[in-house]
């Protein structure tokens, strides 16, 4: 849900289902990511991160900042994210904006 952006809000929130196996293994990611560095790490990083960007930002929710994004130019944009408690941990900076077309983004 955006509750305030430069473009709008959300009057209600947006229900996305949840594949808690796949929550358990990018939990388990961030875990040992920095043990070793390979190409298949950072394959399984970008992996997450655009299952994350599924799960956060659906595109009912993404639309509202990215078309804040393009408002507010290259001044940037605050994105706080409000998390039920299951998900507080999630490593959300790995999050893979959705229209990004370039694979090393």
């Amino acid at each position: 849900m955006v509750h305030s952006s430069p473009v709008g809000d959300m009057r209600r929130p947006v229900e996305v289902p949840v594949d808690r196996g796949r929550l358990r293994d990018i939990r388990s990611l961030v875990d040992t990511i920095w043990r070793k560095r390979s190409l298949d790490t950072r394959h399984s990083i970008v992996g997450a991160g655009r299952y994350l960007s599924q799960l956060l930002l659906p595109i009912p929710v993404f639309s509202l900042p990215a078309r804040s994004q393009e408002r507010v130019g290259p001044d940037g944009l605050r994105i706080r994210l409000c998390l039920d408690r299951s998900l507080v941990d999630l490593p959300w900076e790995f999050l893979y904006w959705h229209d990004l077309t370039d694979q090393d983004s």
